[in-house]
């Protein structure tokens, strides 16, 4: 139903939003915006969470139209955390789509 689509669509659309309202006038370097592959392969089950992150996605393309500064990274599942851990997860590995595990995830953040 719609409040849960919403629920999930909301915060990143907003997120993204406010943020691009608050930095637009800013010379920034870099305005990276953390998506998942999600929107890229869909996911059964998770149109939400696949909708908001095509959105991510888009709007990176709205922001470089401007001029302004603006990526985004597509995260692929990660093993040991989040809603991918385990049945999007297995789904994943079935599709041929490997995991990033927590330690290799934090150590490309940082």
């Amino acid at each position: 139903n719609w409040a849960r689509f919403a629920k999930v669509l909301a915060p990143k659309m907003q997120g993204a939003w406010h943020l691009h309202q608050l930095t637009q006038s800013e010379p920034l370097d870099f305005f990276v915006l953390f998506s998942s592959i999600a929107g890229v392969l869909g996911n059964r089950g998770q149109a939400n969470h696949a909708t908001a992150n095509a959105f991510l996605d888009r709007f990176v393309h709205y922001r470089r139209q401007q001029g302004l500064a603006a990526q985004s990274m597509s995260w692929g599942a990660w093993s040991e955390i989040g809603s991918a851990r385990d049945v999007v997860q297995k789904r994943l590995v079935a599709q041929g789509h490997g995991a990033i595990s927590t330690e290799k995830g934090y150590y490309v953040l940082a």
